[in-house]
């Protein structure tokens, strides 16, 4: 048996490991979540809402991660290698997690011996799978396994452009399998993306939790995890690790920035709509007002949950270990780091992809509904995604999104500073919550006429097309919606 041929059988041994776990705990979570709906029940016991919200939660964060670990497993299967990158990252995680796991056994367990003995056997089991997983798909055989499978550009062949008798290029010739390897939107996938920015979600965990660690040994309890400095980390790390993957891949299909990019931001883009980072803010006011506050009549015990008592981040501080370098840090990732890397990825990327395979005003709608499901208030953040998706089609440049997103983030983030500053900011109960709904009819009847105002006259259509299309002249795939508004 060749080097290669046992390679394989172990990448097919480790894919089959991680598919069974990851089964078991999509299993361990549908369990666990069936337990906490019935329990009470069955004990007569009444339900206890937040537990029970806390608990579902935490049910889906595990059949998040059982479906990213089956989605991954099935790719080594099938020798994807964006499945073997994902599979070092869990890899150096599950290494990490089960040293970590095991000084805190000896250190601090205090069950019995029987319990502690269970626990360091399942780490030493991890640890082992880990370092496996590690020195498995590092080795150069793998490496080259997993290249070879990949598709290979139209620039990276040998072949030439040709047609049949009929002058008409058949479908199920290679060459039209080449056709849609070239375009890069073809191979560049959204489940790739998401993938990418869950990577980077774990890489950011075990970094800030490397972090914690030194800090603790060097501060002792000076650095916990309420000190400033951990928040703006999260979010400068977060994003920067998510670019760079994406940046990776969009290179591996021959993507380029500035393709994406566009035009340069001119002067006439703000003097046209300076006006709308604080239409956006009042909307955001808004819809949290709107949804929210009449939600709170209705489940106040949710609101009081979602709303009242949340961690939402803080944006200015003036005590705790390194809170000047914190500001600093806080300021330039909601102002800068954020606007950037969430319109390159949600305009840039994914706004492309999905217009490449749906058309425009579908790509629209579903890119601006996944932003704006991604923040707590979604409902104001959806139709700010549907204006920068606007912005980008319009002007042809994602400088000016870019450009509008920052000043509209600078404007709360210098809000949120002056109620610190100033002591303006006073404790949220769930009757104060409650009394602003004066305040939220007003903004209503106010701010949601010019929303629909806004959507009616700039309603998406199939001829919109986006800096890249116009670059390329048309995407070459036959479904696209730039071939039919074209």
């Amino acid at each position: 048996m060749s080097t290669l041929e046992k390679q394989s059988t172990a990448v097919v041994a480790a894919a089959t490991i991680g598919l069974i776990m990851s089964i078991a705990i999509a299993a361990i979570a549908i369990l666990g979540s069936l337990a906490l709906i019935l329990g009470p029940g069955v004990r007569g016991q009444p339900p206890r809402f937040p537990v029970l919200i806390a608990g579902l939660v935490m049910s889906l964060c595990l059949l998040a991660v059982a479906a990213f670990g089956i989605v991954a497993s099935i790719g080594l299967l099938r020798n994807r290698n964006w499945s073997r990158i994902a599979a070092i990252v869990i890899a150096a995680l599950m290494v990490f997690f089960s040293v970590v796991s095991q000084i805190a056994i000896i250190l601090r367990f205090n069950g019995s011996s029987i319990g502690r003995a269970t626990l360091l056997i399942v780490s030493l089991a991890t640890l082992a799978l880990g370092l496996w997983w590690l020195v498995l798909f590092t080795r150069k055989h793998v490496i080259q396994q997993f290249s070879d499978n990949r598709i290979v550009p139209e620039s990276e062949t040998g072949f030439t452009w040709s047609t049949n008798d009929t002058g008409v290029l058949p479908d199920s010739s290679p060459m039209a399998s080449i056709e849609t390897a070239a375009e890069p939107f073809a191979l560049l996938r959204a489940r790739g993306v998401f993938l990418r920015m869950l990577l980077a979600l774990l890489a950011t965990i075990g970094i800030l939790i490397v972090i914690y660690i030194a800090g603790r040994i060097a501060l002792g309890p000076a650095f916990n995890f309420r000190s400033p400095l951990l928040e703006p980390l999260i979010a400068v790390f977060l994003y920067g690790i998510a670019f760079l993957f994406i940046v990776r891949m969009m290179h591996r299909v021959k993507l380029g920035t500035n393709e994406i990019l566009g035009r340069q931001m001119v002067w006439a883009h703000v003097r046209r709509y300076w006006v709308l980072p604080l239409f956006l803010v009042a909307i955001s006011a808004t819809s949290y007002s709107a949804v929210f506050v009449p939600l709170s009549f209705a489940a106040p015990r949710f609101i009081d949950w979602y709303i009242v008592h949340s961690n939402s981040p803080e944006l200015f501080w003036f005590t705790g270990f390194g809170y000047p370098v914190a500001n600093v840090l806080m300021m330039l990732s909601v102002v800068v780091v954020a606007p950037i890397v969430e319109e390159f990825i949600f305009r840039g990327v994914l706004l492309n992809r999905w217009a490449y395979k749906w058309g425009m005003p579908r790509a629209i709608l579903v890119s601006s509904l996944i932003f704006g499901f991604l923040h707590k208030e979604f409902l104001g953040h959806i139709f700010f995604g549907y204006v920068m998706s606007v912005l980008y089609v319009e002007t042809k440049s994602l400088f000016v999104p870019m450009f509008m997103h920052a000043a509209n983030n600078a404007i709360a983030w210098a809000g949120g500073a002056a109620d610190v500053i100033w002591g303006t900011k006073r404790q949220l109960t769930l009757p104060s919550f409650q009394s602003e709904w004066r305040v939220s009819l007003v903004l209503a009847a106010v701010f949601i006429p010019l929303a629909v105002w806004f959507i009616r006259r700039h309603f998406p259509k199939s001829s919109w097309t986006t800096p890249y299309a116009e670059l390329r002249g048309r995407f070459r795939d036959g479904i696209s919606g730039y071939r039919r508004g074209l």
